[in-house]
């Protein structure tokens, strides 16, 4: 790096550091102004670039599993708990242990949506978003859903 350049590069840190506000003002502003541009270049980017993403994205998740697994639980907790907290039988089910419960949905299309969505966490965070649609979802026992799957009656359903 020549002199210039250097020097040039020490002008700009401090006026960052002087400016501070005023830069992430004008930062926001430009990001907001040029949005499609960003997005379809980001889009680009990682499609001519999928194997060093598919590796970098790999990395970071194994130096930060914990992290991400208690962010899912964290997710999923939310959203059983936005969902009542226990299985929605018609039968009278009352299951509430967490790791019994899943996300039914009604119009039994969950395996193209989680296609759609790559991914559980992904509908999850939609479904916290759009604050726990009712008219598509309900939460289930594994029981109870996987009877569903199968076009049964839930084994509670049954009982009644």
């Amino acid at each position: 790096m020549d002199k210039e350049h250097k020097k040039k590069r020490e002008y700009m840190r401090r006026w960052y550091a002087r400016n501070l506000e005023h830069a992430r003002e004008m930062s926001r502003k430009y990001s907001q102004k040029h949005k499609e541009a960003n997005k379809q270049r980001s889009r680009r980017w990682n499609k001519d670039n999928a194997e060093y993403k598919k590796a970098r994205d790999k990395k970071y998740a194994q130096g930060h599993k914990k992290e991400i697994q208690e962010h899912k639980r964290h997710f999923r907790q939310q959203l059983l708990d936005g969902y009542g907290g226990k299985c929605q039988c018609p039968g009278g089910c009352d299951i509430t242990e967490p790791e019994f419960l899943t996300i039914d949905h009604i119009y039994r299309d969950g395996q193209q949506e989680r296609k759609k969505n790559k991914g559980s966490y992904a509908i999850y965070k939609r479904l916290i978003t759009e604050e726990f649609p009712k008219d598509r979802y309900r939460l289930l026992c594994h029981n109870c859903n996987s009877a569903k799957r199968y076009g049964r009656l839930c084994p509670h359903e049954r009982k009644h």
